[in-house]
Parts: structure tokens; C-alpha cells; sequence
């Protein structure tokens, strides 16, 4: 977390760290030592006074609140096999998709080093040989620390309008993980370029068009990160579809919503 993150606003700084060890416990599984631990289950003891009739029922209830326990924890254990299946489908999907993102990059890596040589060879051969080898003088990224901070830097984002719920965005440091704040930086500042380009006249084609052209420039974004549709699923479900509509600005189409695209 920067300095001026934390000063700037010491609560909102104090709650960043506060979910921090929330998310890490949320995804630790327990030690060994405590899965082996056995559920203990307290049993009403028989009454030594009681008649065989009263024994009878006392035994009964206690078989049925037992039952009545077995059922809750099978209901329990459905949930968790559901959830699972829906982890590991969301996991398939991700994969795919870092599977051919990572070919993307590939190639776009081995396109960059032999424009890189084919440079420095014409660079030599014109007597800049010092220059050909020379590090590359760019400014750093200075990438926000929690997903409230970018809400904070929206000025730094003139051509874009957010019109979702704060709440929301703020929540996303809980699930967050790896480097998506880093990439959702990455997009907004990619899509912030583009729509400065088509404000000017000077981008042709969509957001994923720009993302596969060489008219990024200095703010480059994996092609294979943008869909410019939904998937099946999302599309069949409403529930998931709704979540993907947020309301267009006032000065576009009052009233409007649209469907957001998925970065």
C-alpha cells in the first residue's frame, strides 16, 4: 500500500488491512490436525427413575432429533458438492481462457523480440549502436492497492464514466486474488485510451479490434481478456445476465442500460 493511500485516508487504509487476513483465512484449508477431529454430538442420558414407556420416548426423540440432524448435515454436504461442480466449471472455463491468452502472449512476445532485433540491427547499422542497447526510458504504473482506490482516481480516467455500484467494487478486495487488480487496472486504463482514440476520430473498430492492433500504444491489453459477448451460461440465466447490465450516463440515453463488457 502507498503512502499516500494511507494518509490520504486512514480509515478507508485501516479496512484494506482488516480484509486482508479475512480473504487469507477464507481460503486456508484447516490443519490436519483438526480435520481429524471427530463431531461430538451431546446425548440425553437415561433417566434412572423413568418407566419403560417414558425411556421409550425419551429414546425416540432422541433418534429423531438425530435424524432430524443427518438431514440438515445431507442437505449441508449437497451444497457443498454443488458449489464444488460450480468451482470447478468457473476453473475449466479459466483455464481455457489462460490457456489461450497465454498463446496470445507467446506470440505476441516472439513478435516483439524480432521487431526488437530487426530495430537494433538498423539502429547499429545506421552508427546508434549505443542507443540500439540502450534501456527503455518509461514511466512506471503506479497501480492502486484495493479495488476502492481507482473509484478515487476516476480523474485520471477523463474518458470513462462509471456508472456501477461502489458497494460492490469496494467488495471485490475479499475475493480478489493473484494480480486482477493489477489487470482490471490495466483494462480501464487500456479502455480509457480507446475511447480518447474514438472521441478523436482516430480508432477504427471496437475495444477488442484496438486490443489486437498496434494502436495501444503505451497501454497494450491481452486480447484473450476481452469478450465482447457472453458466454452461453450467462446468457440462459437471468439472474446473471442482470448483473451485467449497468445504467448507460444521462448524457447517452437517459434512462438506458446496456449490457458491460467482461474483462
Amino acid at each position: 500500500m502507498s503512502r499516500r493511500t494511507i494518509e490520504s485516508n486512514l480509515r478507508r487504509a485501516s479496512s484494506i488491512l482488516a480484509v486482508l487476513p479475512q480473504r487469507l483465512s477464507a481460503r486456508s484449508s484447516l490443519p490436519a490436525a483438526l480435520l481429524s477431529v471427530p463431531r461430538h454430538r451431546t446425548r440425553p442420558r437415561p433417566k434412572p427413575n423413568a418407566t419403560d414407556l417414558a425411556q421409550l420416548r425419551a429414546d425416540n426423540a432422541t433418534l429423531t432429533t438425530m435424524l432430524d440432524e443427518a438431514e440438515r448435515a445431507e442437505a449441508l454436504r449437497v451444497d457443498e458438492i454443488n458449489d464444488l461442480y460450480a468451482e470447478a466449471a468457473k476453473s475449466e472455463r479459466t483455464s481455457d481462457e489462460l490457456r489461450g491468452e497465454n498463446e496470445e502472449l507467446y506470440d505476441k512476445l516472439q513478435e516483439s523480440q524480432r521487431l526488437i532485433s530487426y530495430l537494433r540491427d538498423q539502429m547499429q547499422a545506421a552508427g546508434q549502436h549505443s542507443a540500439a542497447y540502450a534501456p527503455a526510458d518509461t514511466p512506471a504504473i503506479d497501480y492502486p492497492t484495493s479495488f476502492a482506490e481507482p473509484l478515487e482516481r476516476l480523474r485520471e480516467l477523463p474518458h470513462l464514466s462509471f456508472t456501477g455500484n461502489r458497494k460492490t467494487t469496494q467488495g471485490l478486495d475479499s475475493q480478489s486474488v493473484d494480480n486482477w487488480l493489477n489487470v482490471a487496472w490495466d483494462g480501464l486504463l487500456a479502455l480509457n485510451h480507446f475511447a480518447r482514440a474514438s472521441a478523436d476520430g482516430t480508432a477504427g473498430g471496437d475495444f477488442l479490434s484496438w486490443c489486437k492492433s498496434d494502436e495501444s500504444g503505451a497501454f497494450p491489453f491481452p486480447a484473450a481478456k476481452v469478450a465482447m459477448r457472453e458466454s452461453d451460461t450467462v446468457a440462459k440465466n437471468g439472474k446473471l445476465r442482470s448483473e451485467r447490465m449497468l445504467p448507460v450516463p444521462v448524457a447517452v440515453e437517459p434512462g438506458a442500460r446496456r449490457s458491460c463488457r467482461r474483462i
